[in-house]
C-alpha cells in the first residue's frame, strides 16, 4: 500500500525539489499539529503526492513559512499549508491505521497492534469526518482479503480493490474533477496492487 510513490529526485531542478520539499514538510507539520508526534510517524512519499496533486488541481492560497524542525534543527526548512495538504494528513492517518489492521489480522505484527493503539483516537476522529470513504476501503481490504484466502488468481479482480481504496483517497469531493480523479486513483491503485504481488 505505501512506498510506490516517490521522487526522482535527479530529474528535477533544484527550485522543483525545493518546491516538493515544502509539500513534503507542510506535510510532517500538518501531521503533527493535527495529531501530534504520533501522526508524524506515518509521514510518507505516498501521500505527498497526493497534497502536490490537489493543490495543483485545485490552486489555493498557500501559507508558507520558513522554521526549523527536530528533524533538521540546524537548518530552516520551507512548509507549505493549505487545505490539501491537511487533506492528506487525514488519509496519511487512516492509510496507516487501516494497513496496521491488516497487517495484525494477517500477521499477528507486533508494531501494527502497537500503531493502532497509538493511533486509534485519532482513527475515531476520521471515522466521523469520512465515515463513507472509510467504510469503502474497509470493504476493498476484507475483500482483498477473502480473494487471498482462496488464493484467487484473478489479477484483475484482486488489484480492483486497491483501486477501489486508492480511488476513495485520491477523491477530495464531489465536483467536476471527481470522476478524473477517481479514474487517477483507480489505475494507480491497481499499479501499486501489481507491483506489490510482483
Amino acid at each position: 500500500m505505501f512506498g510506490y510513490i516517490v521522487v526522482n529526485k535527479p530529474e528535477l531542478k533544484i527550485k522543483d525539489f525545493d518546491t516538493y520539499q515544502s509539500f513534503y514538510c507542510g506535510l510532517c507539520k500538518a501531521l503533527h499539529e493535527d495529531f501530534g508526534r504520533r501522526g508524524q510517524l506515518t509521514l510518507n512519499f505516498d501521500l505527498t503526492f497526493l497534497a502536490i496533486l490537489l493543490t495543483a488541481l485545485y490552486e489555493p492560497k498557500d501559507q508558507i513559512v520558513t522554521e526549523r524542525c527536530v528533524v533538521h534543527p540546524l537548518h530552516c526548512h520551507v512548509k507549505r499549508d493549505n487545505a490539501y495538504i491537511r487533506y492528506a494528513a487525514d488519509m496519511t492517518i487512516i492509510l496507516t491505521y487501516l494497513k496496521c489492521e491488516d497487517d495484525w489480522k494477517d500477521e499477528h505484527r507486533l508494531q501494527a497492534k502497537t500503531m493502532l493503539h497509538l493511533l486509534k483516537r485519532h482513527m475515531r476522529r476520521m471515522e466521523q469526518a469520512y465515515p463513507d470513504k472509510i467504510k469503502s476501503i474497509r470493504q476493498a481490504l476484507e475483500k482483498t482479503a477473502q480473494l487471498e484466502k482462496e488464493q484467487s488468481r484473478d489479477l484483475d479482480q484482486l488489484s480492483a480493490q486497491s483501486g477501489i481504496m486508492m480511488a476513495e483517497i485520491v477523491t477530495y469531493k464531489q465536483d467536476e474533477w471527481y470522476d478524473v480523479l477517481y479514474r487517477l486513483g483507480d489505475y494507480l491503485g491497481r499499479f501499486i496492487y501489481i507491483m506489490d504481488a510482483y
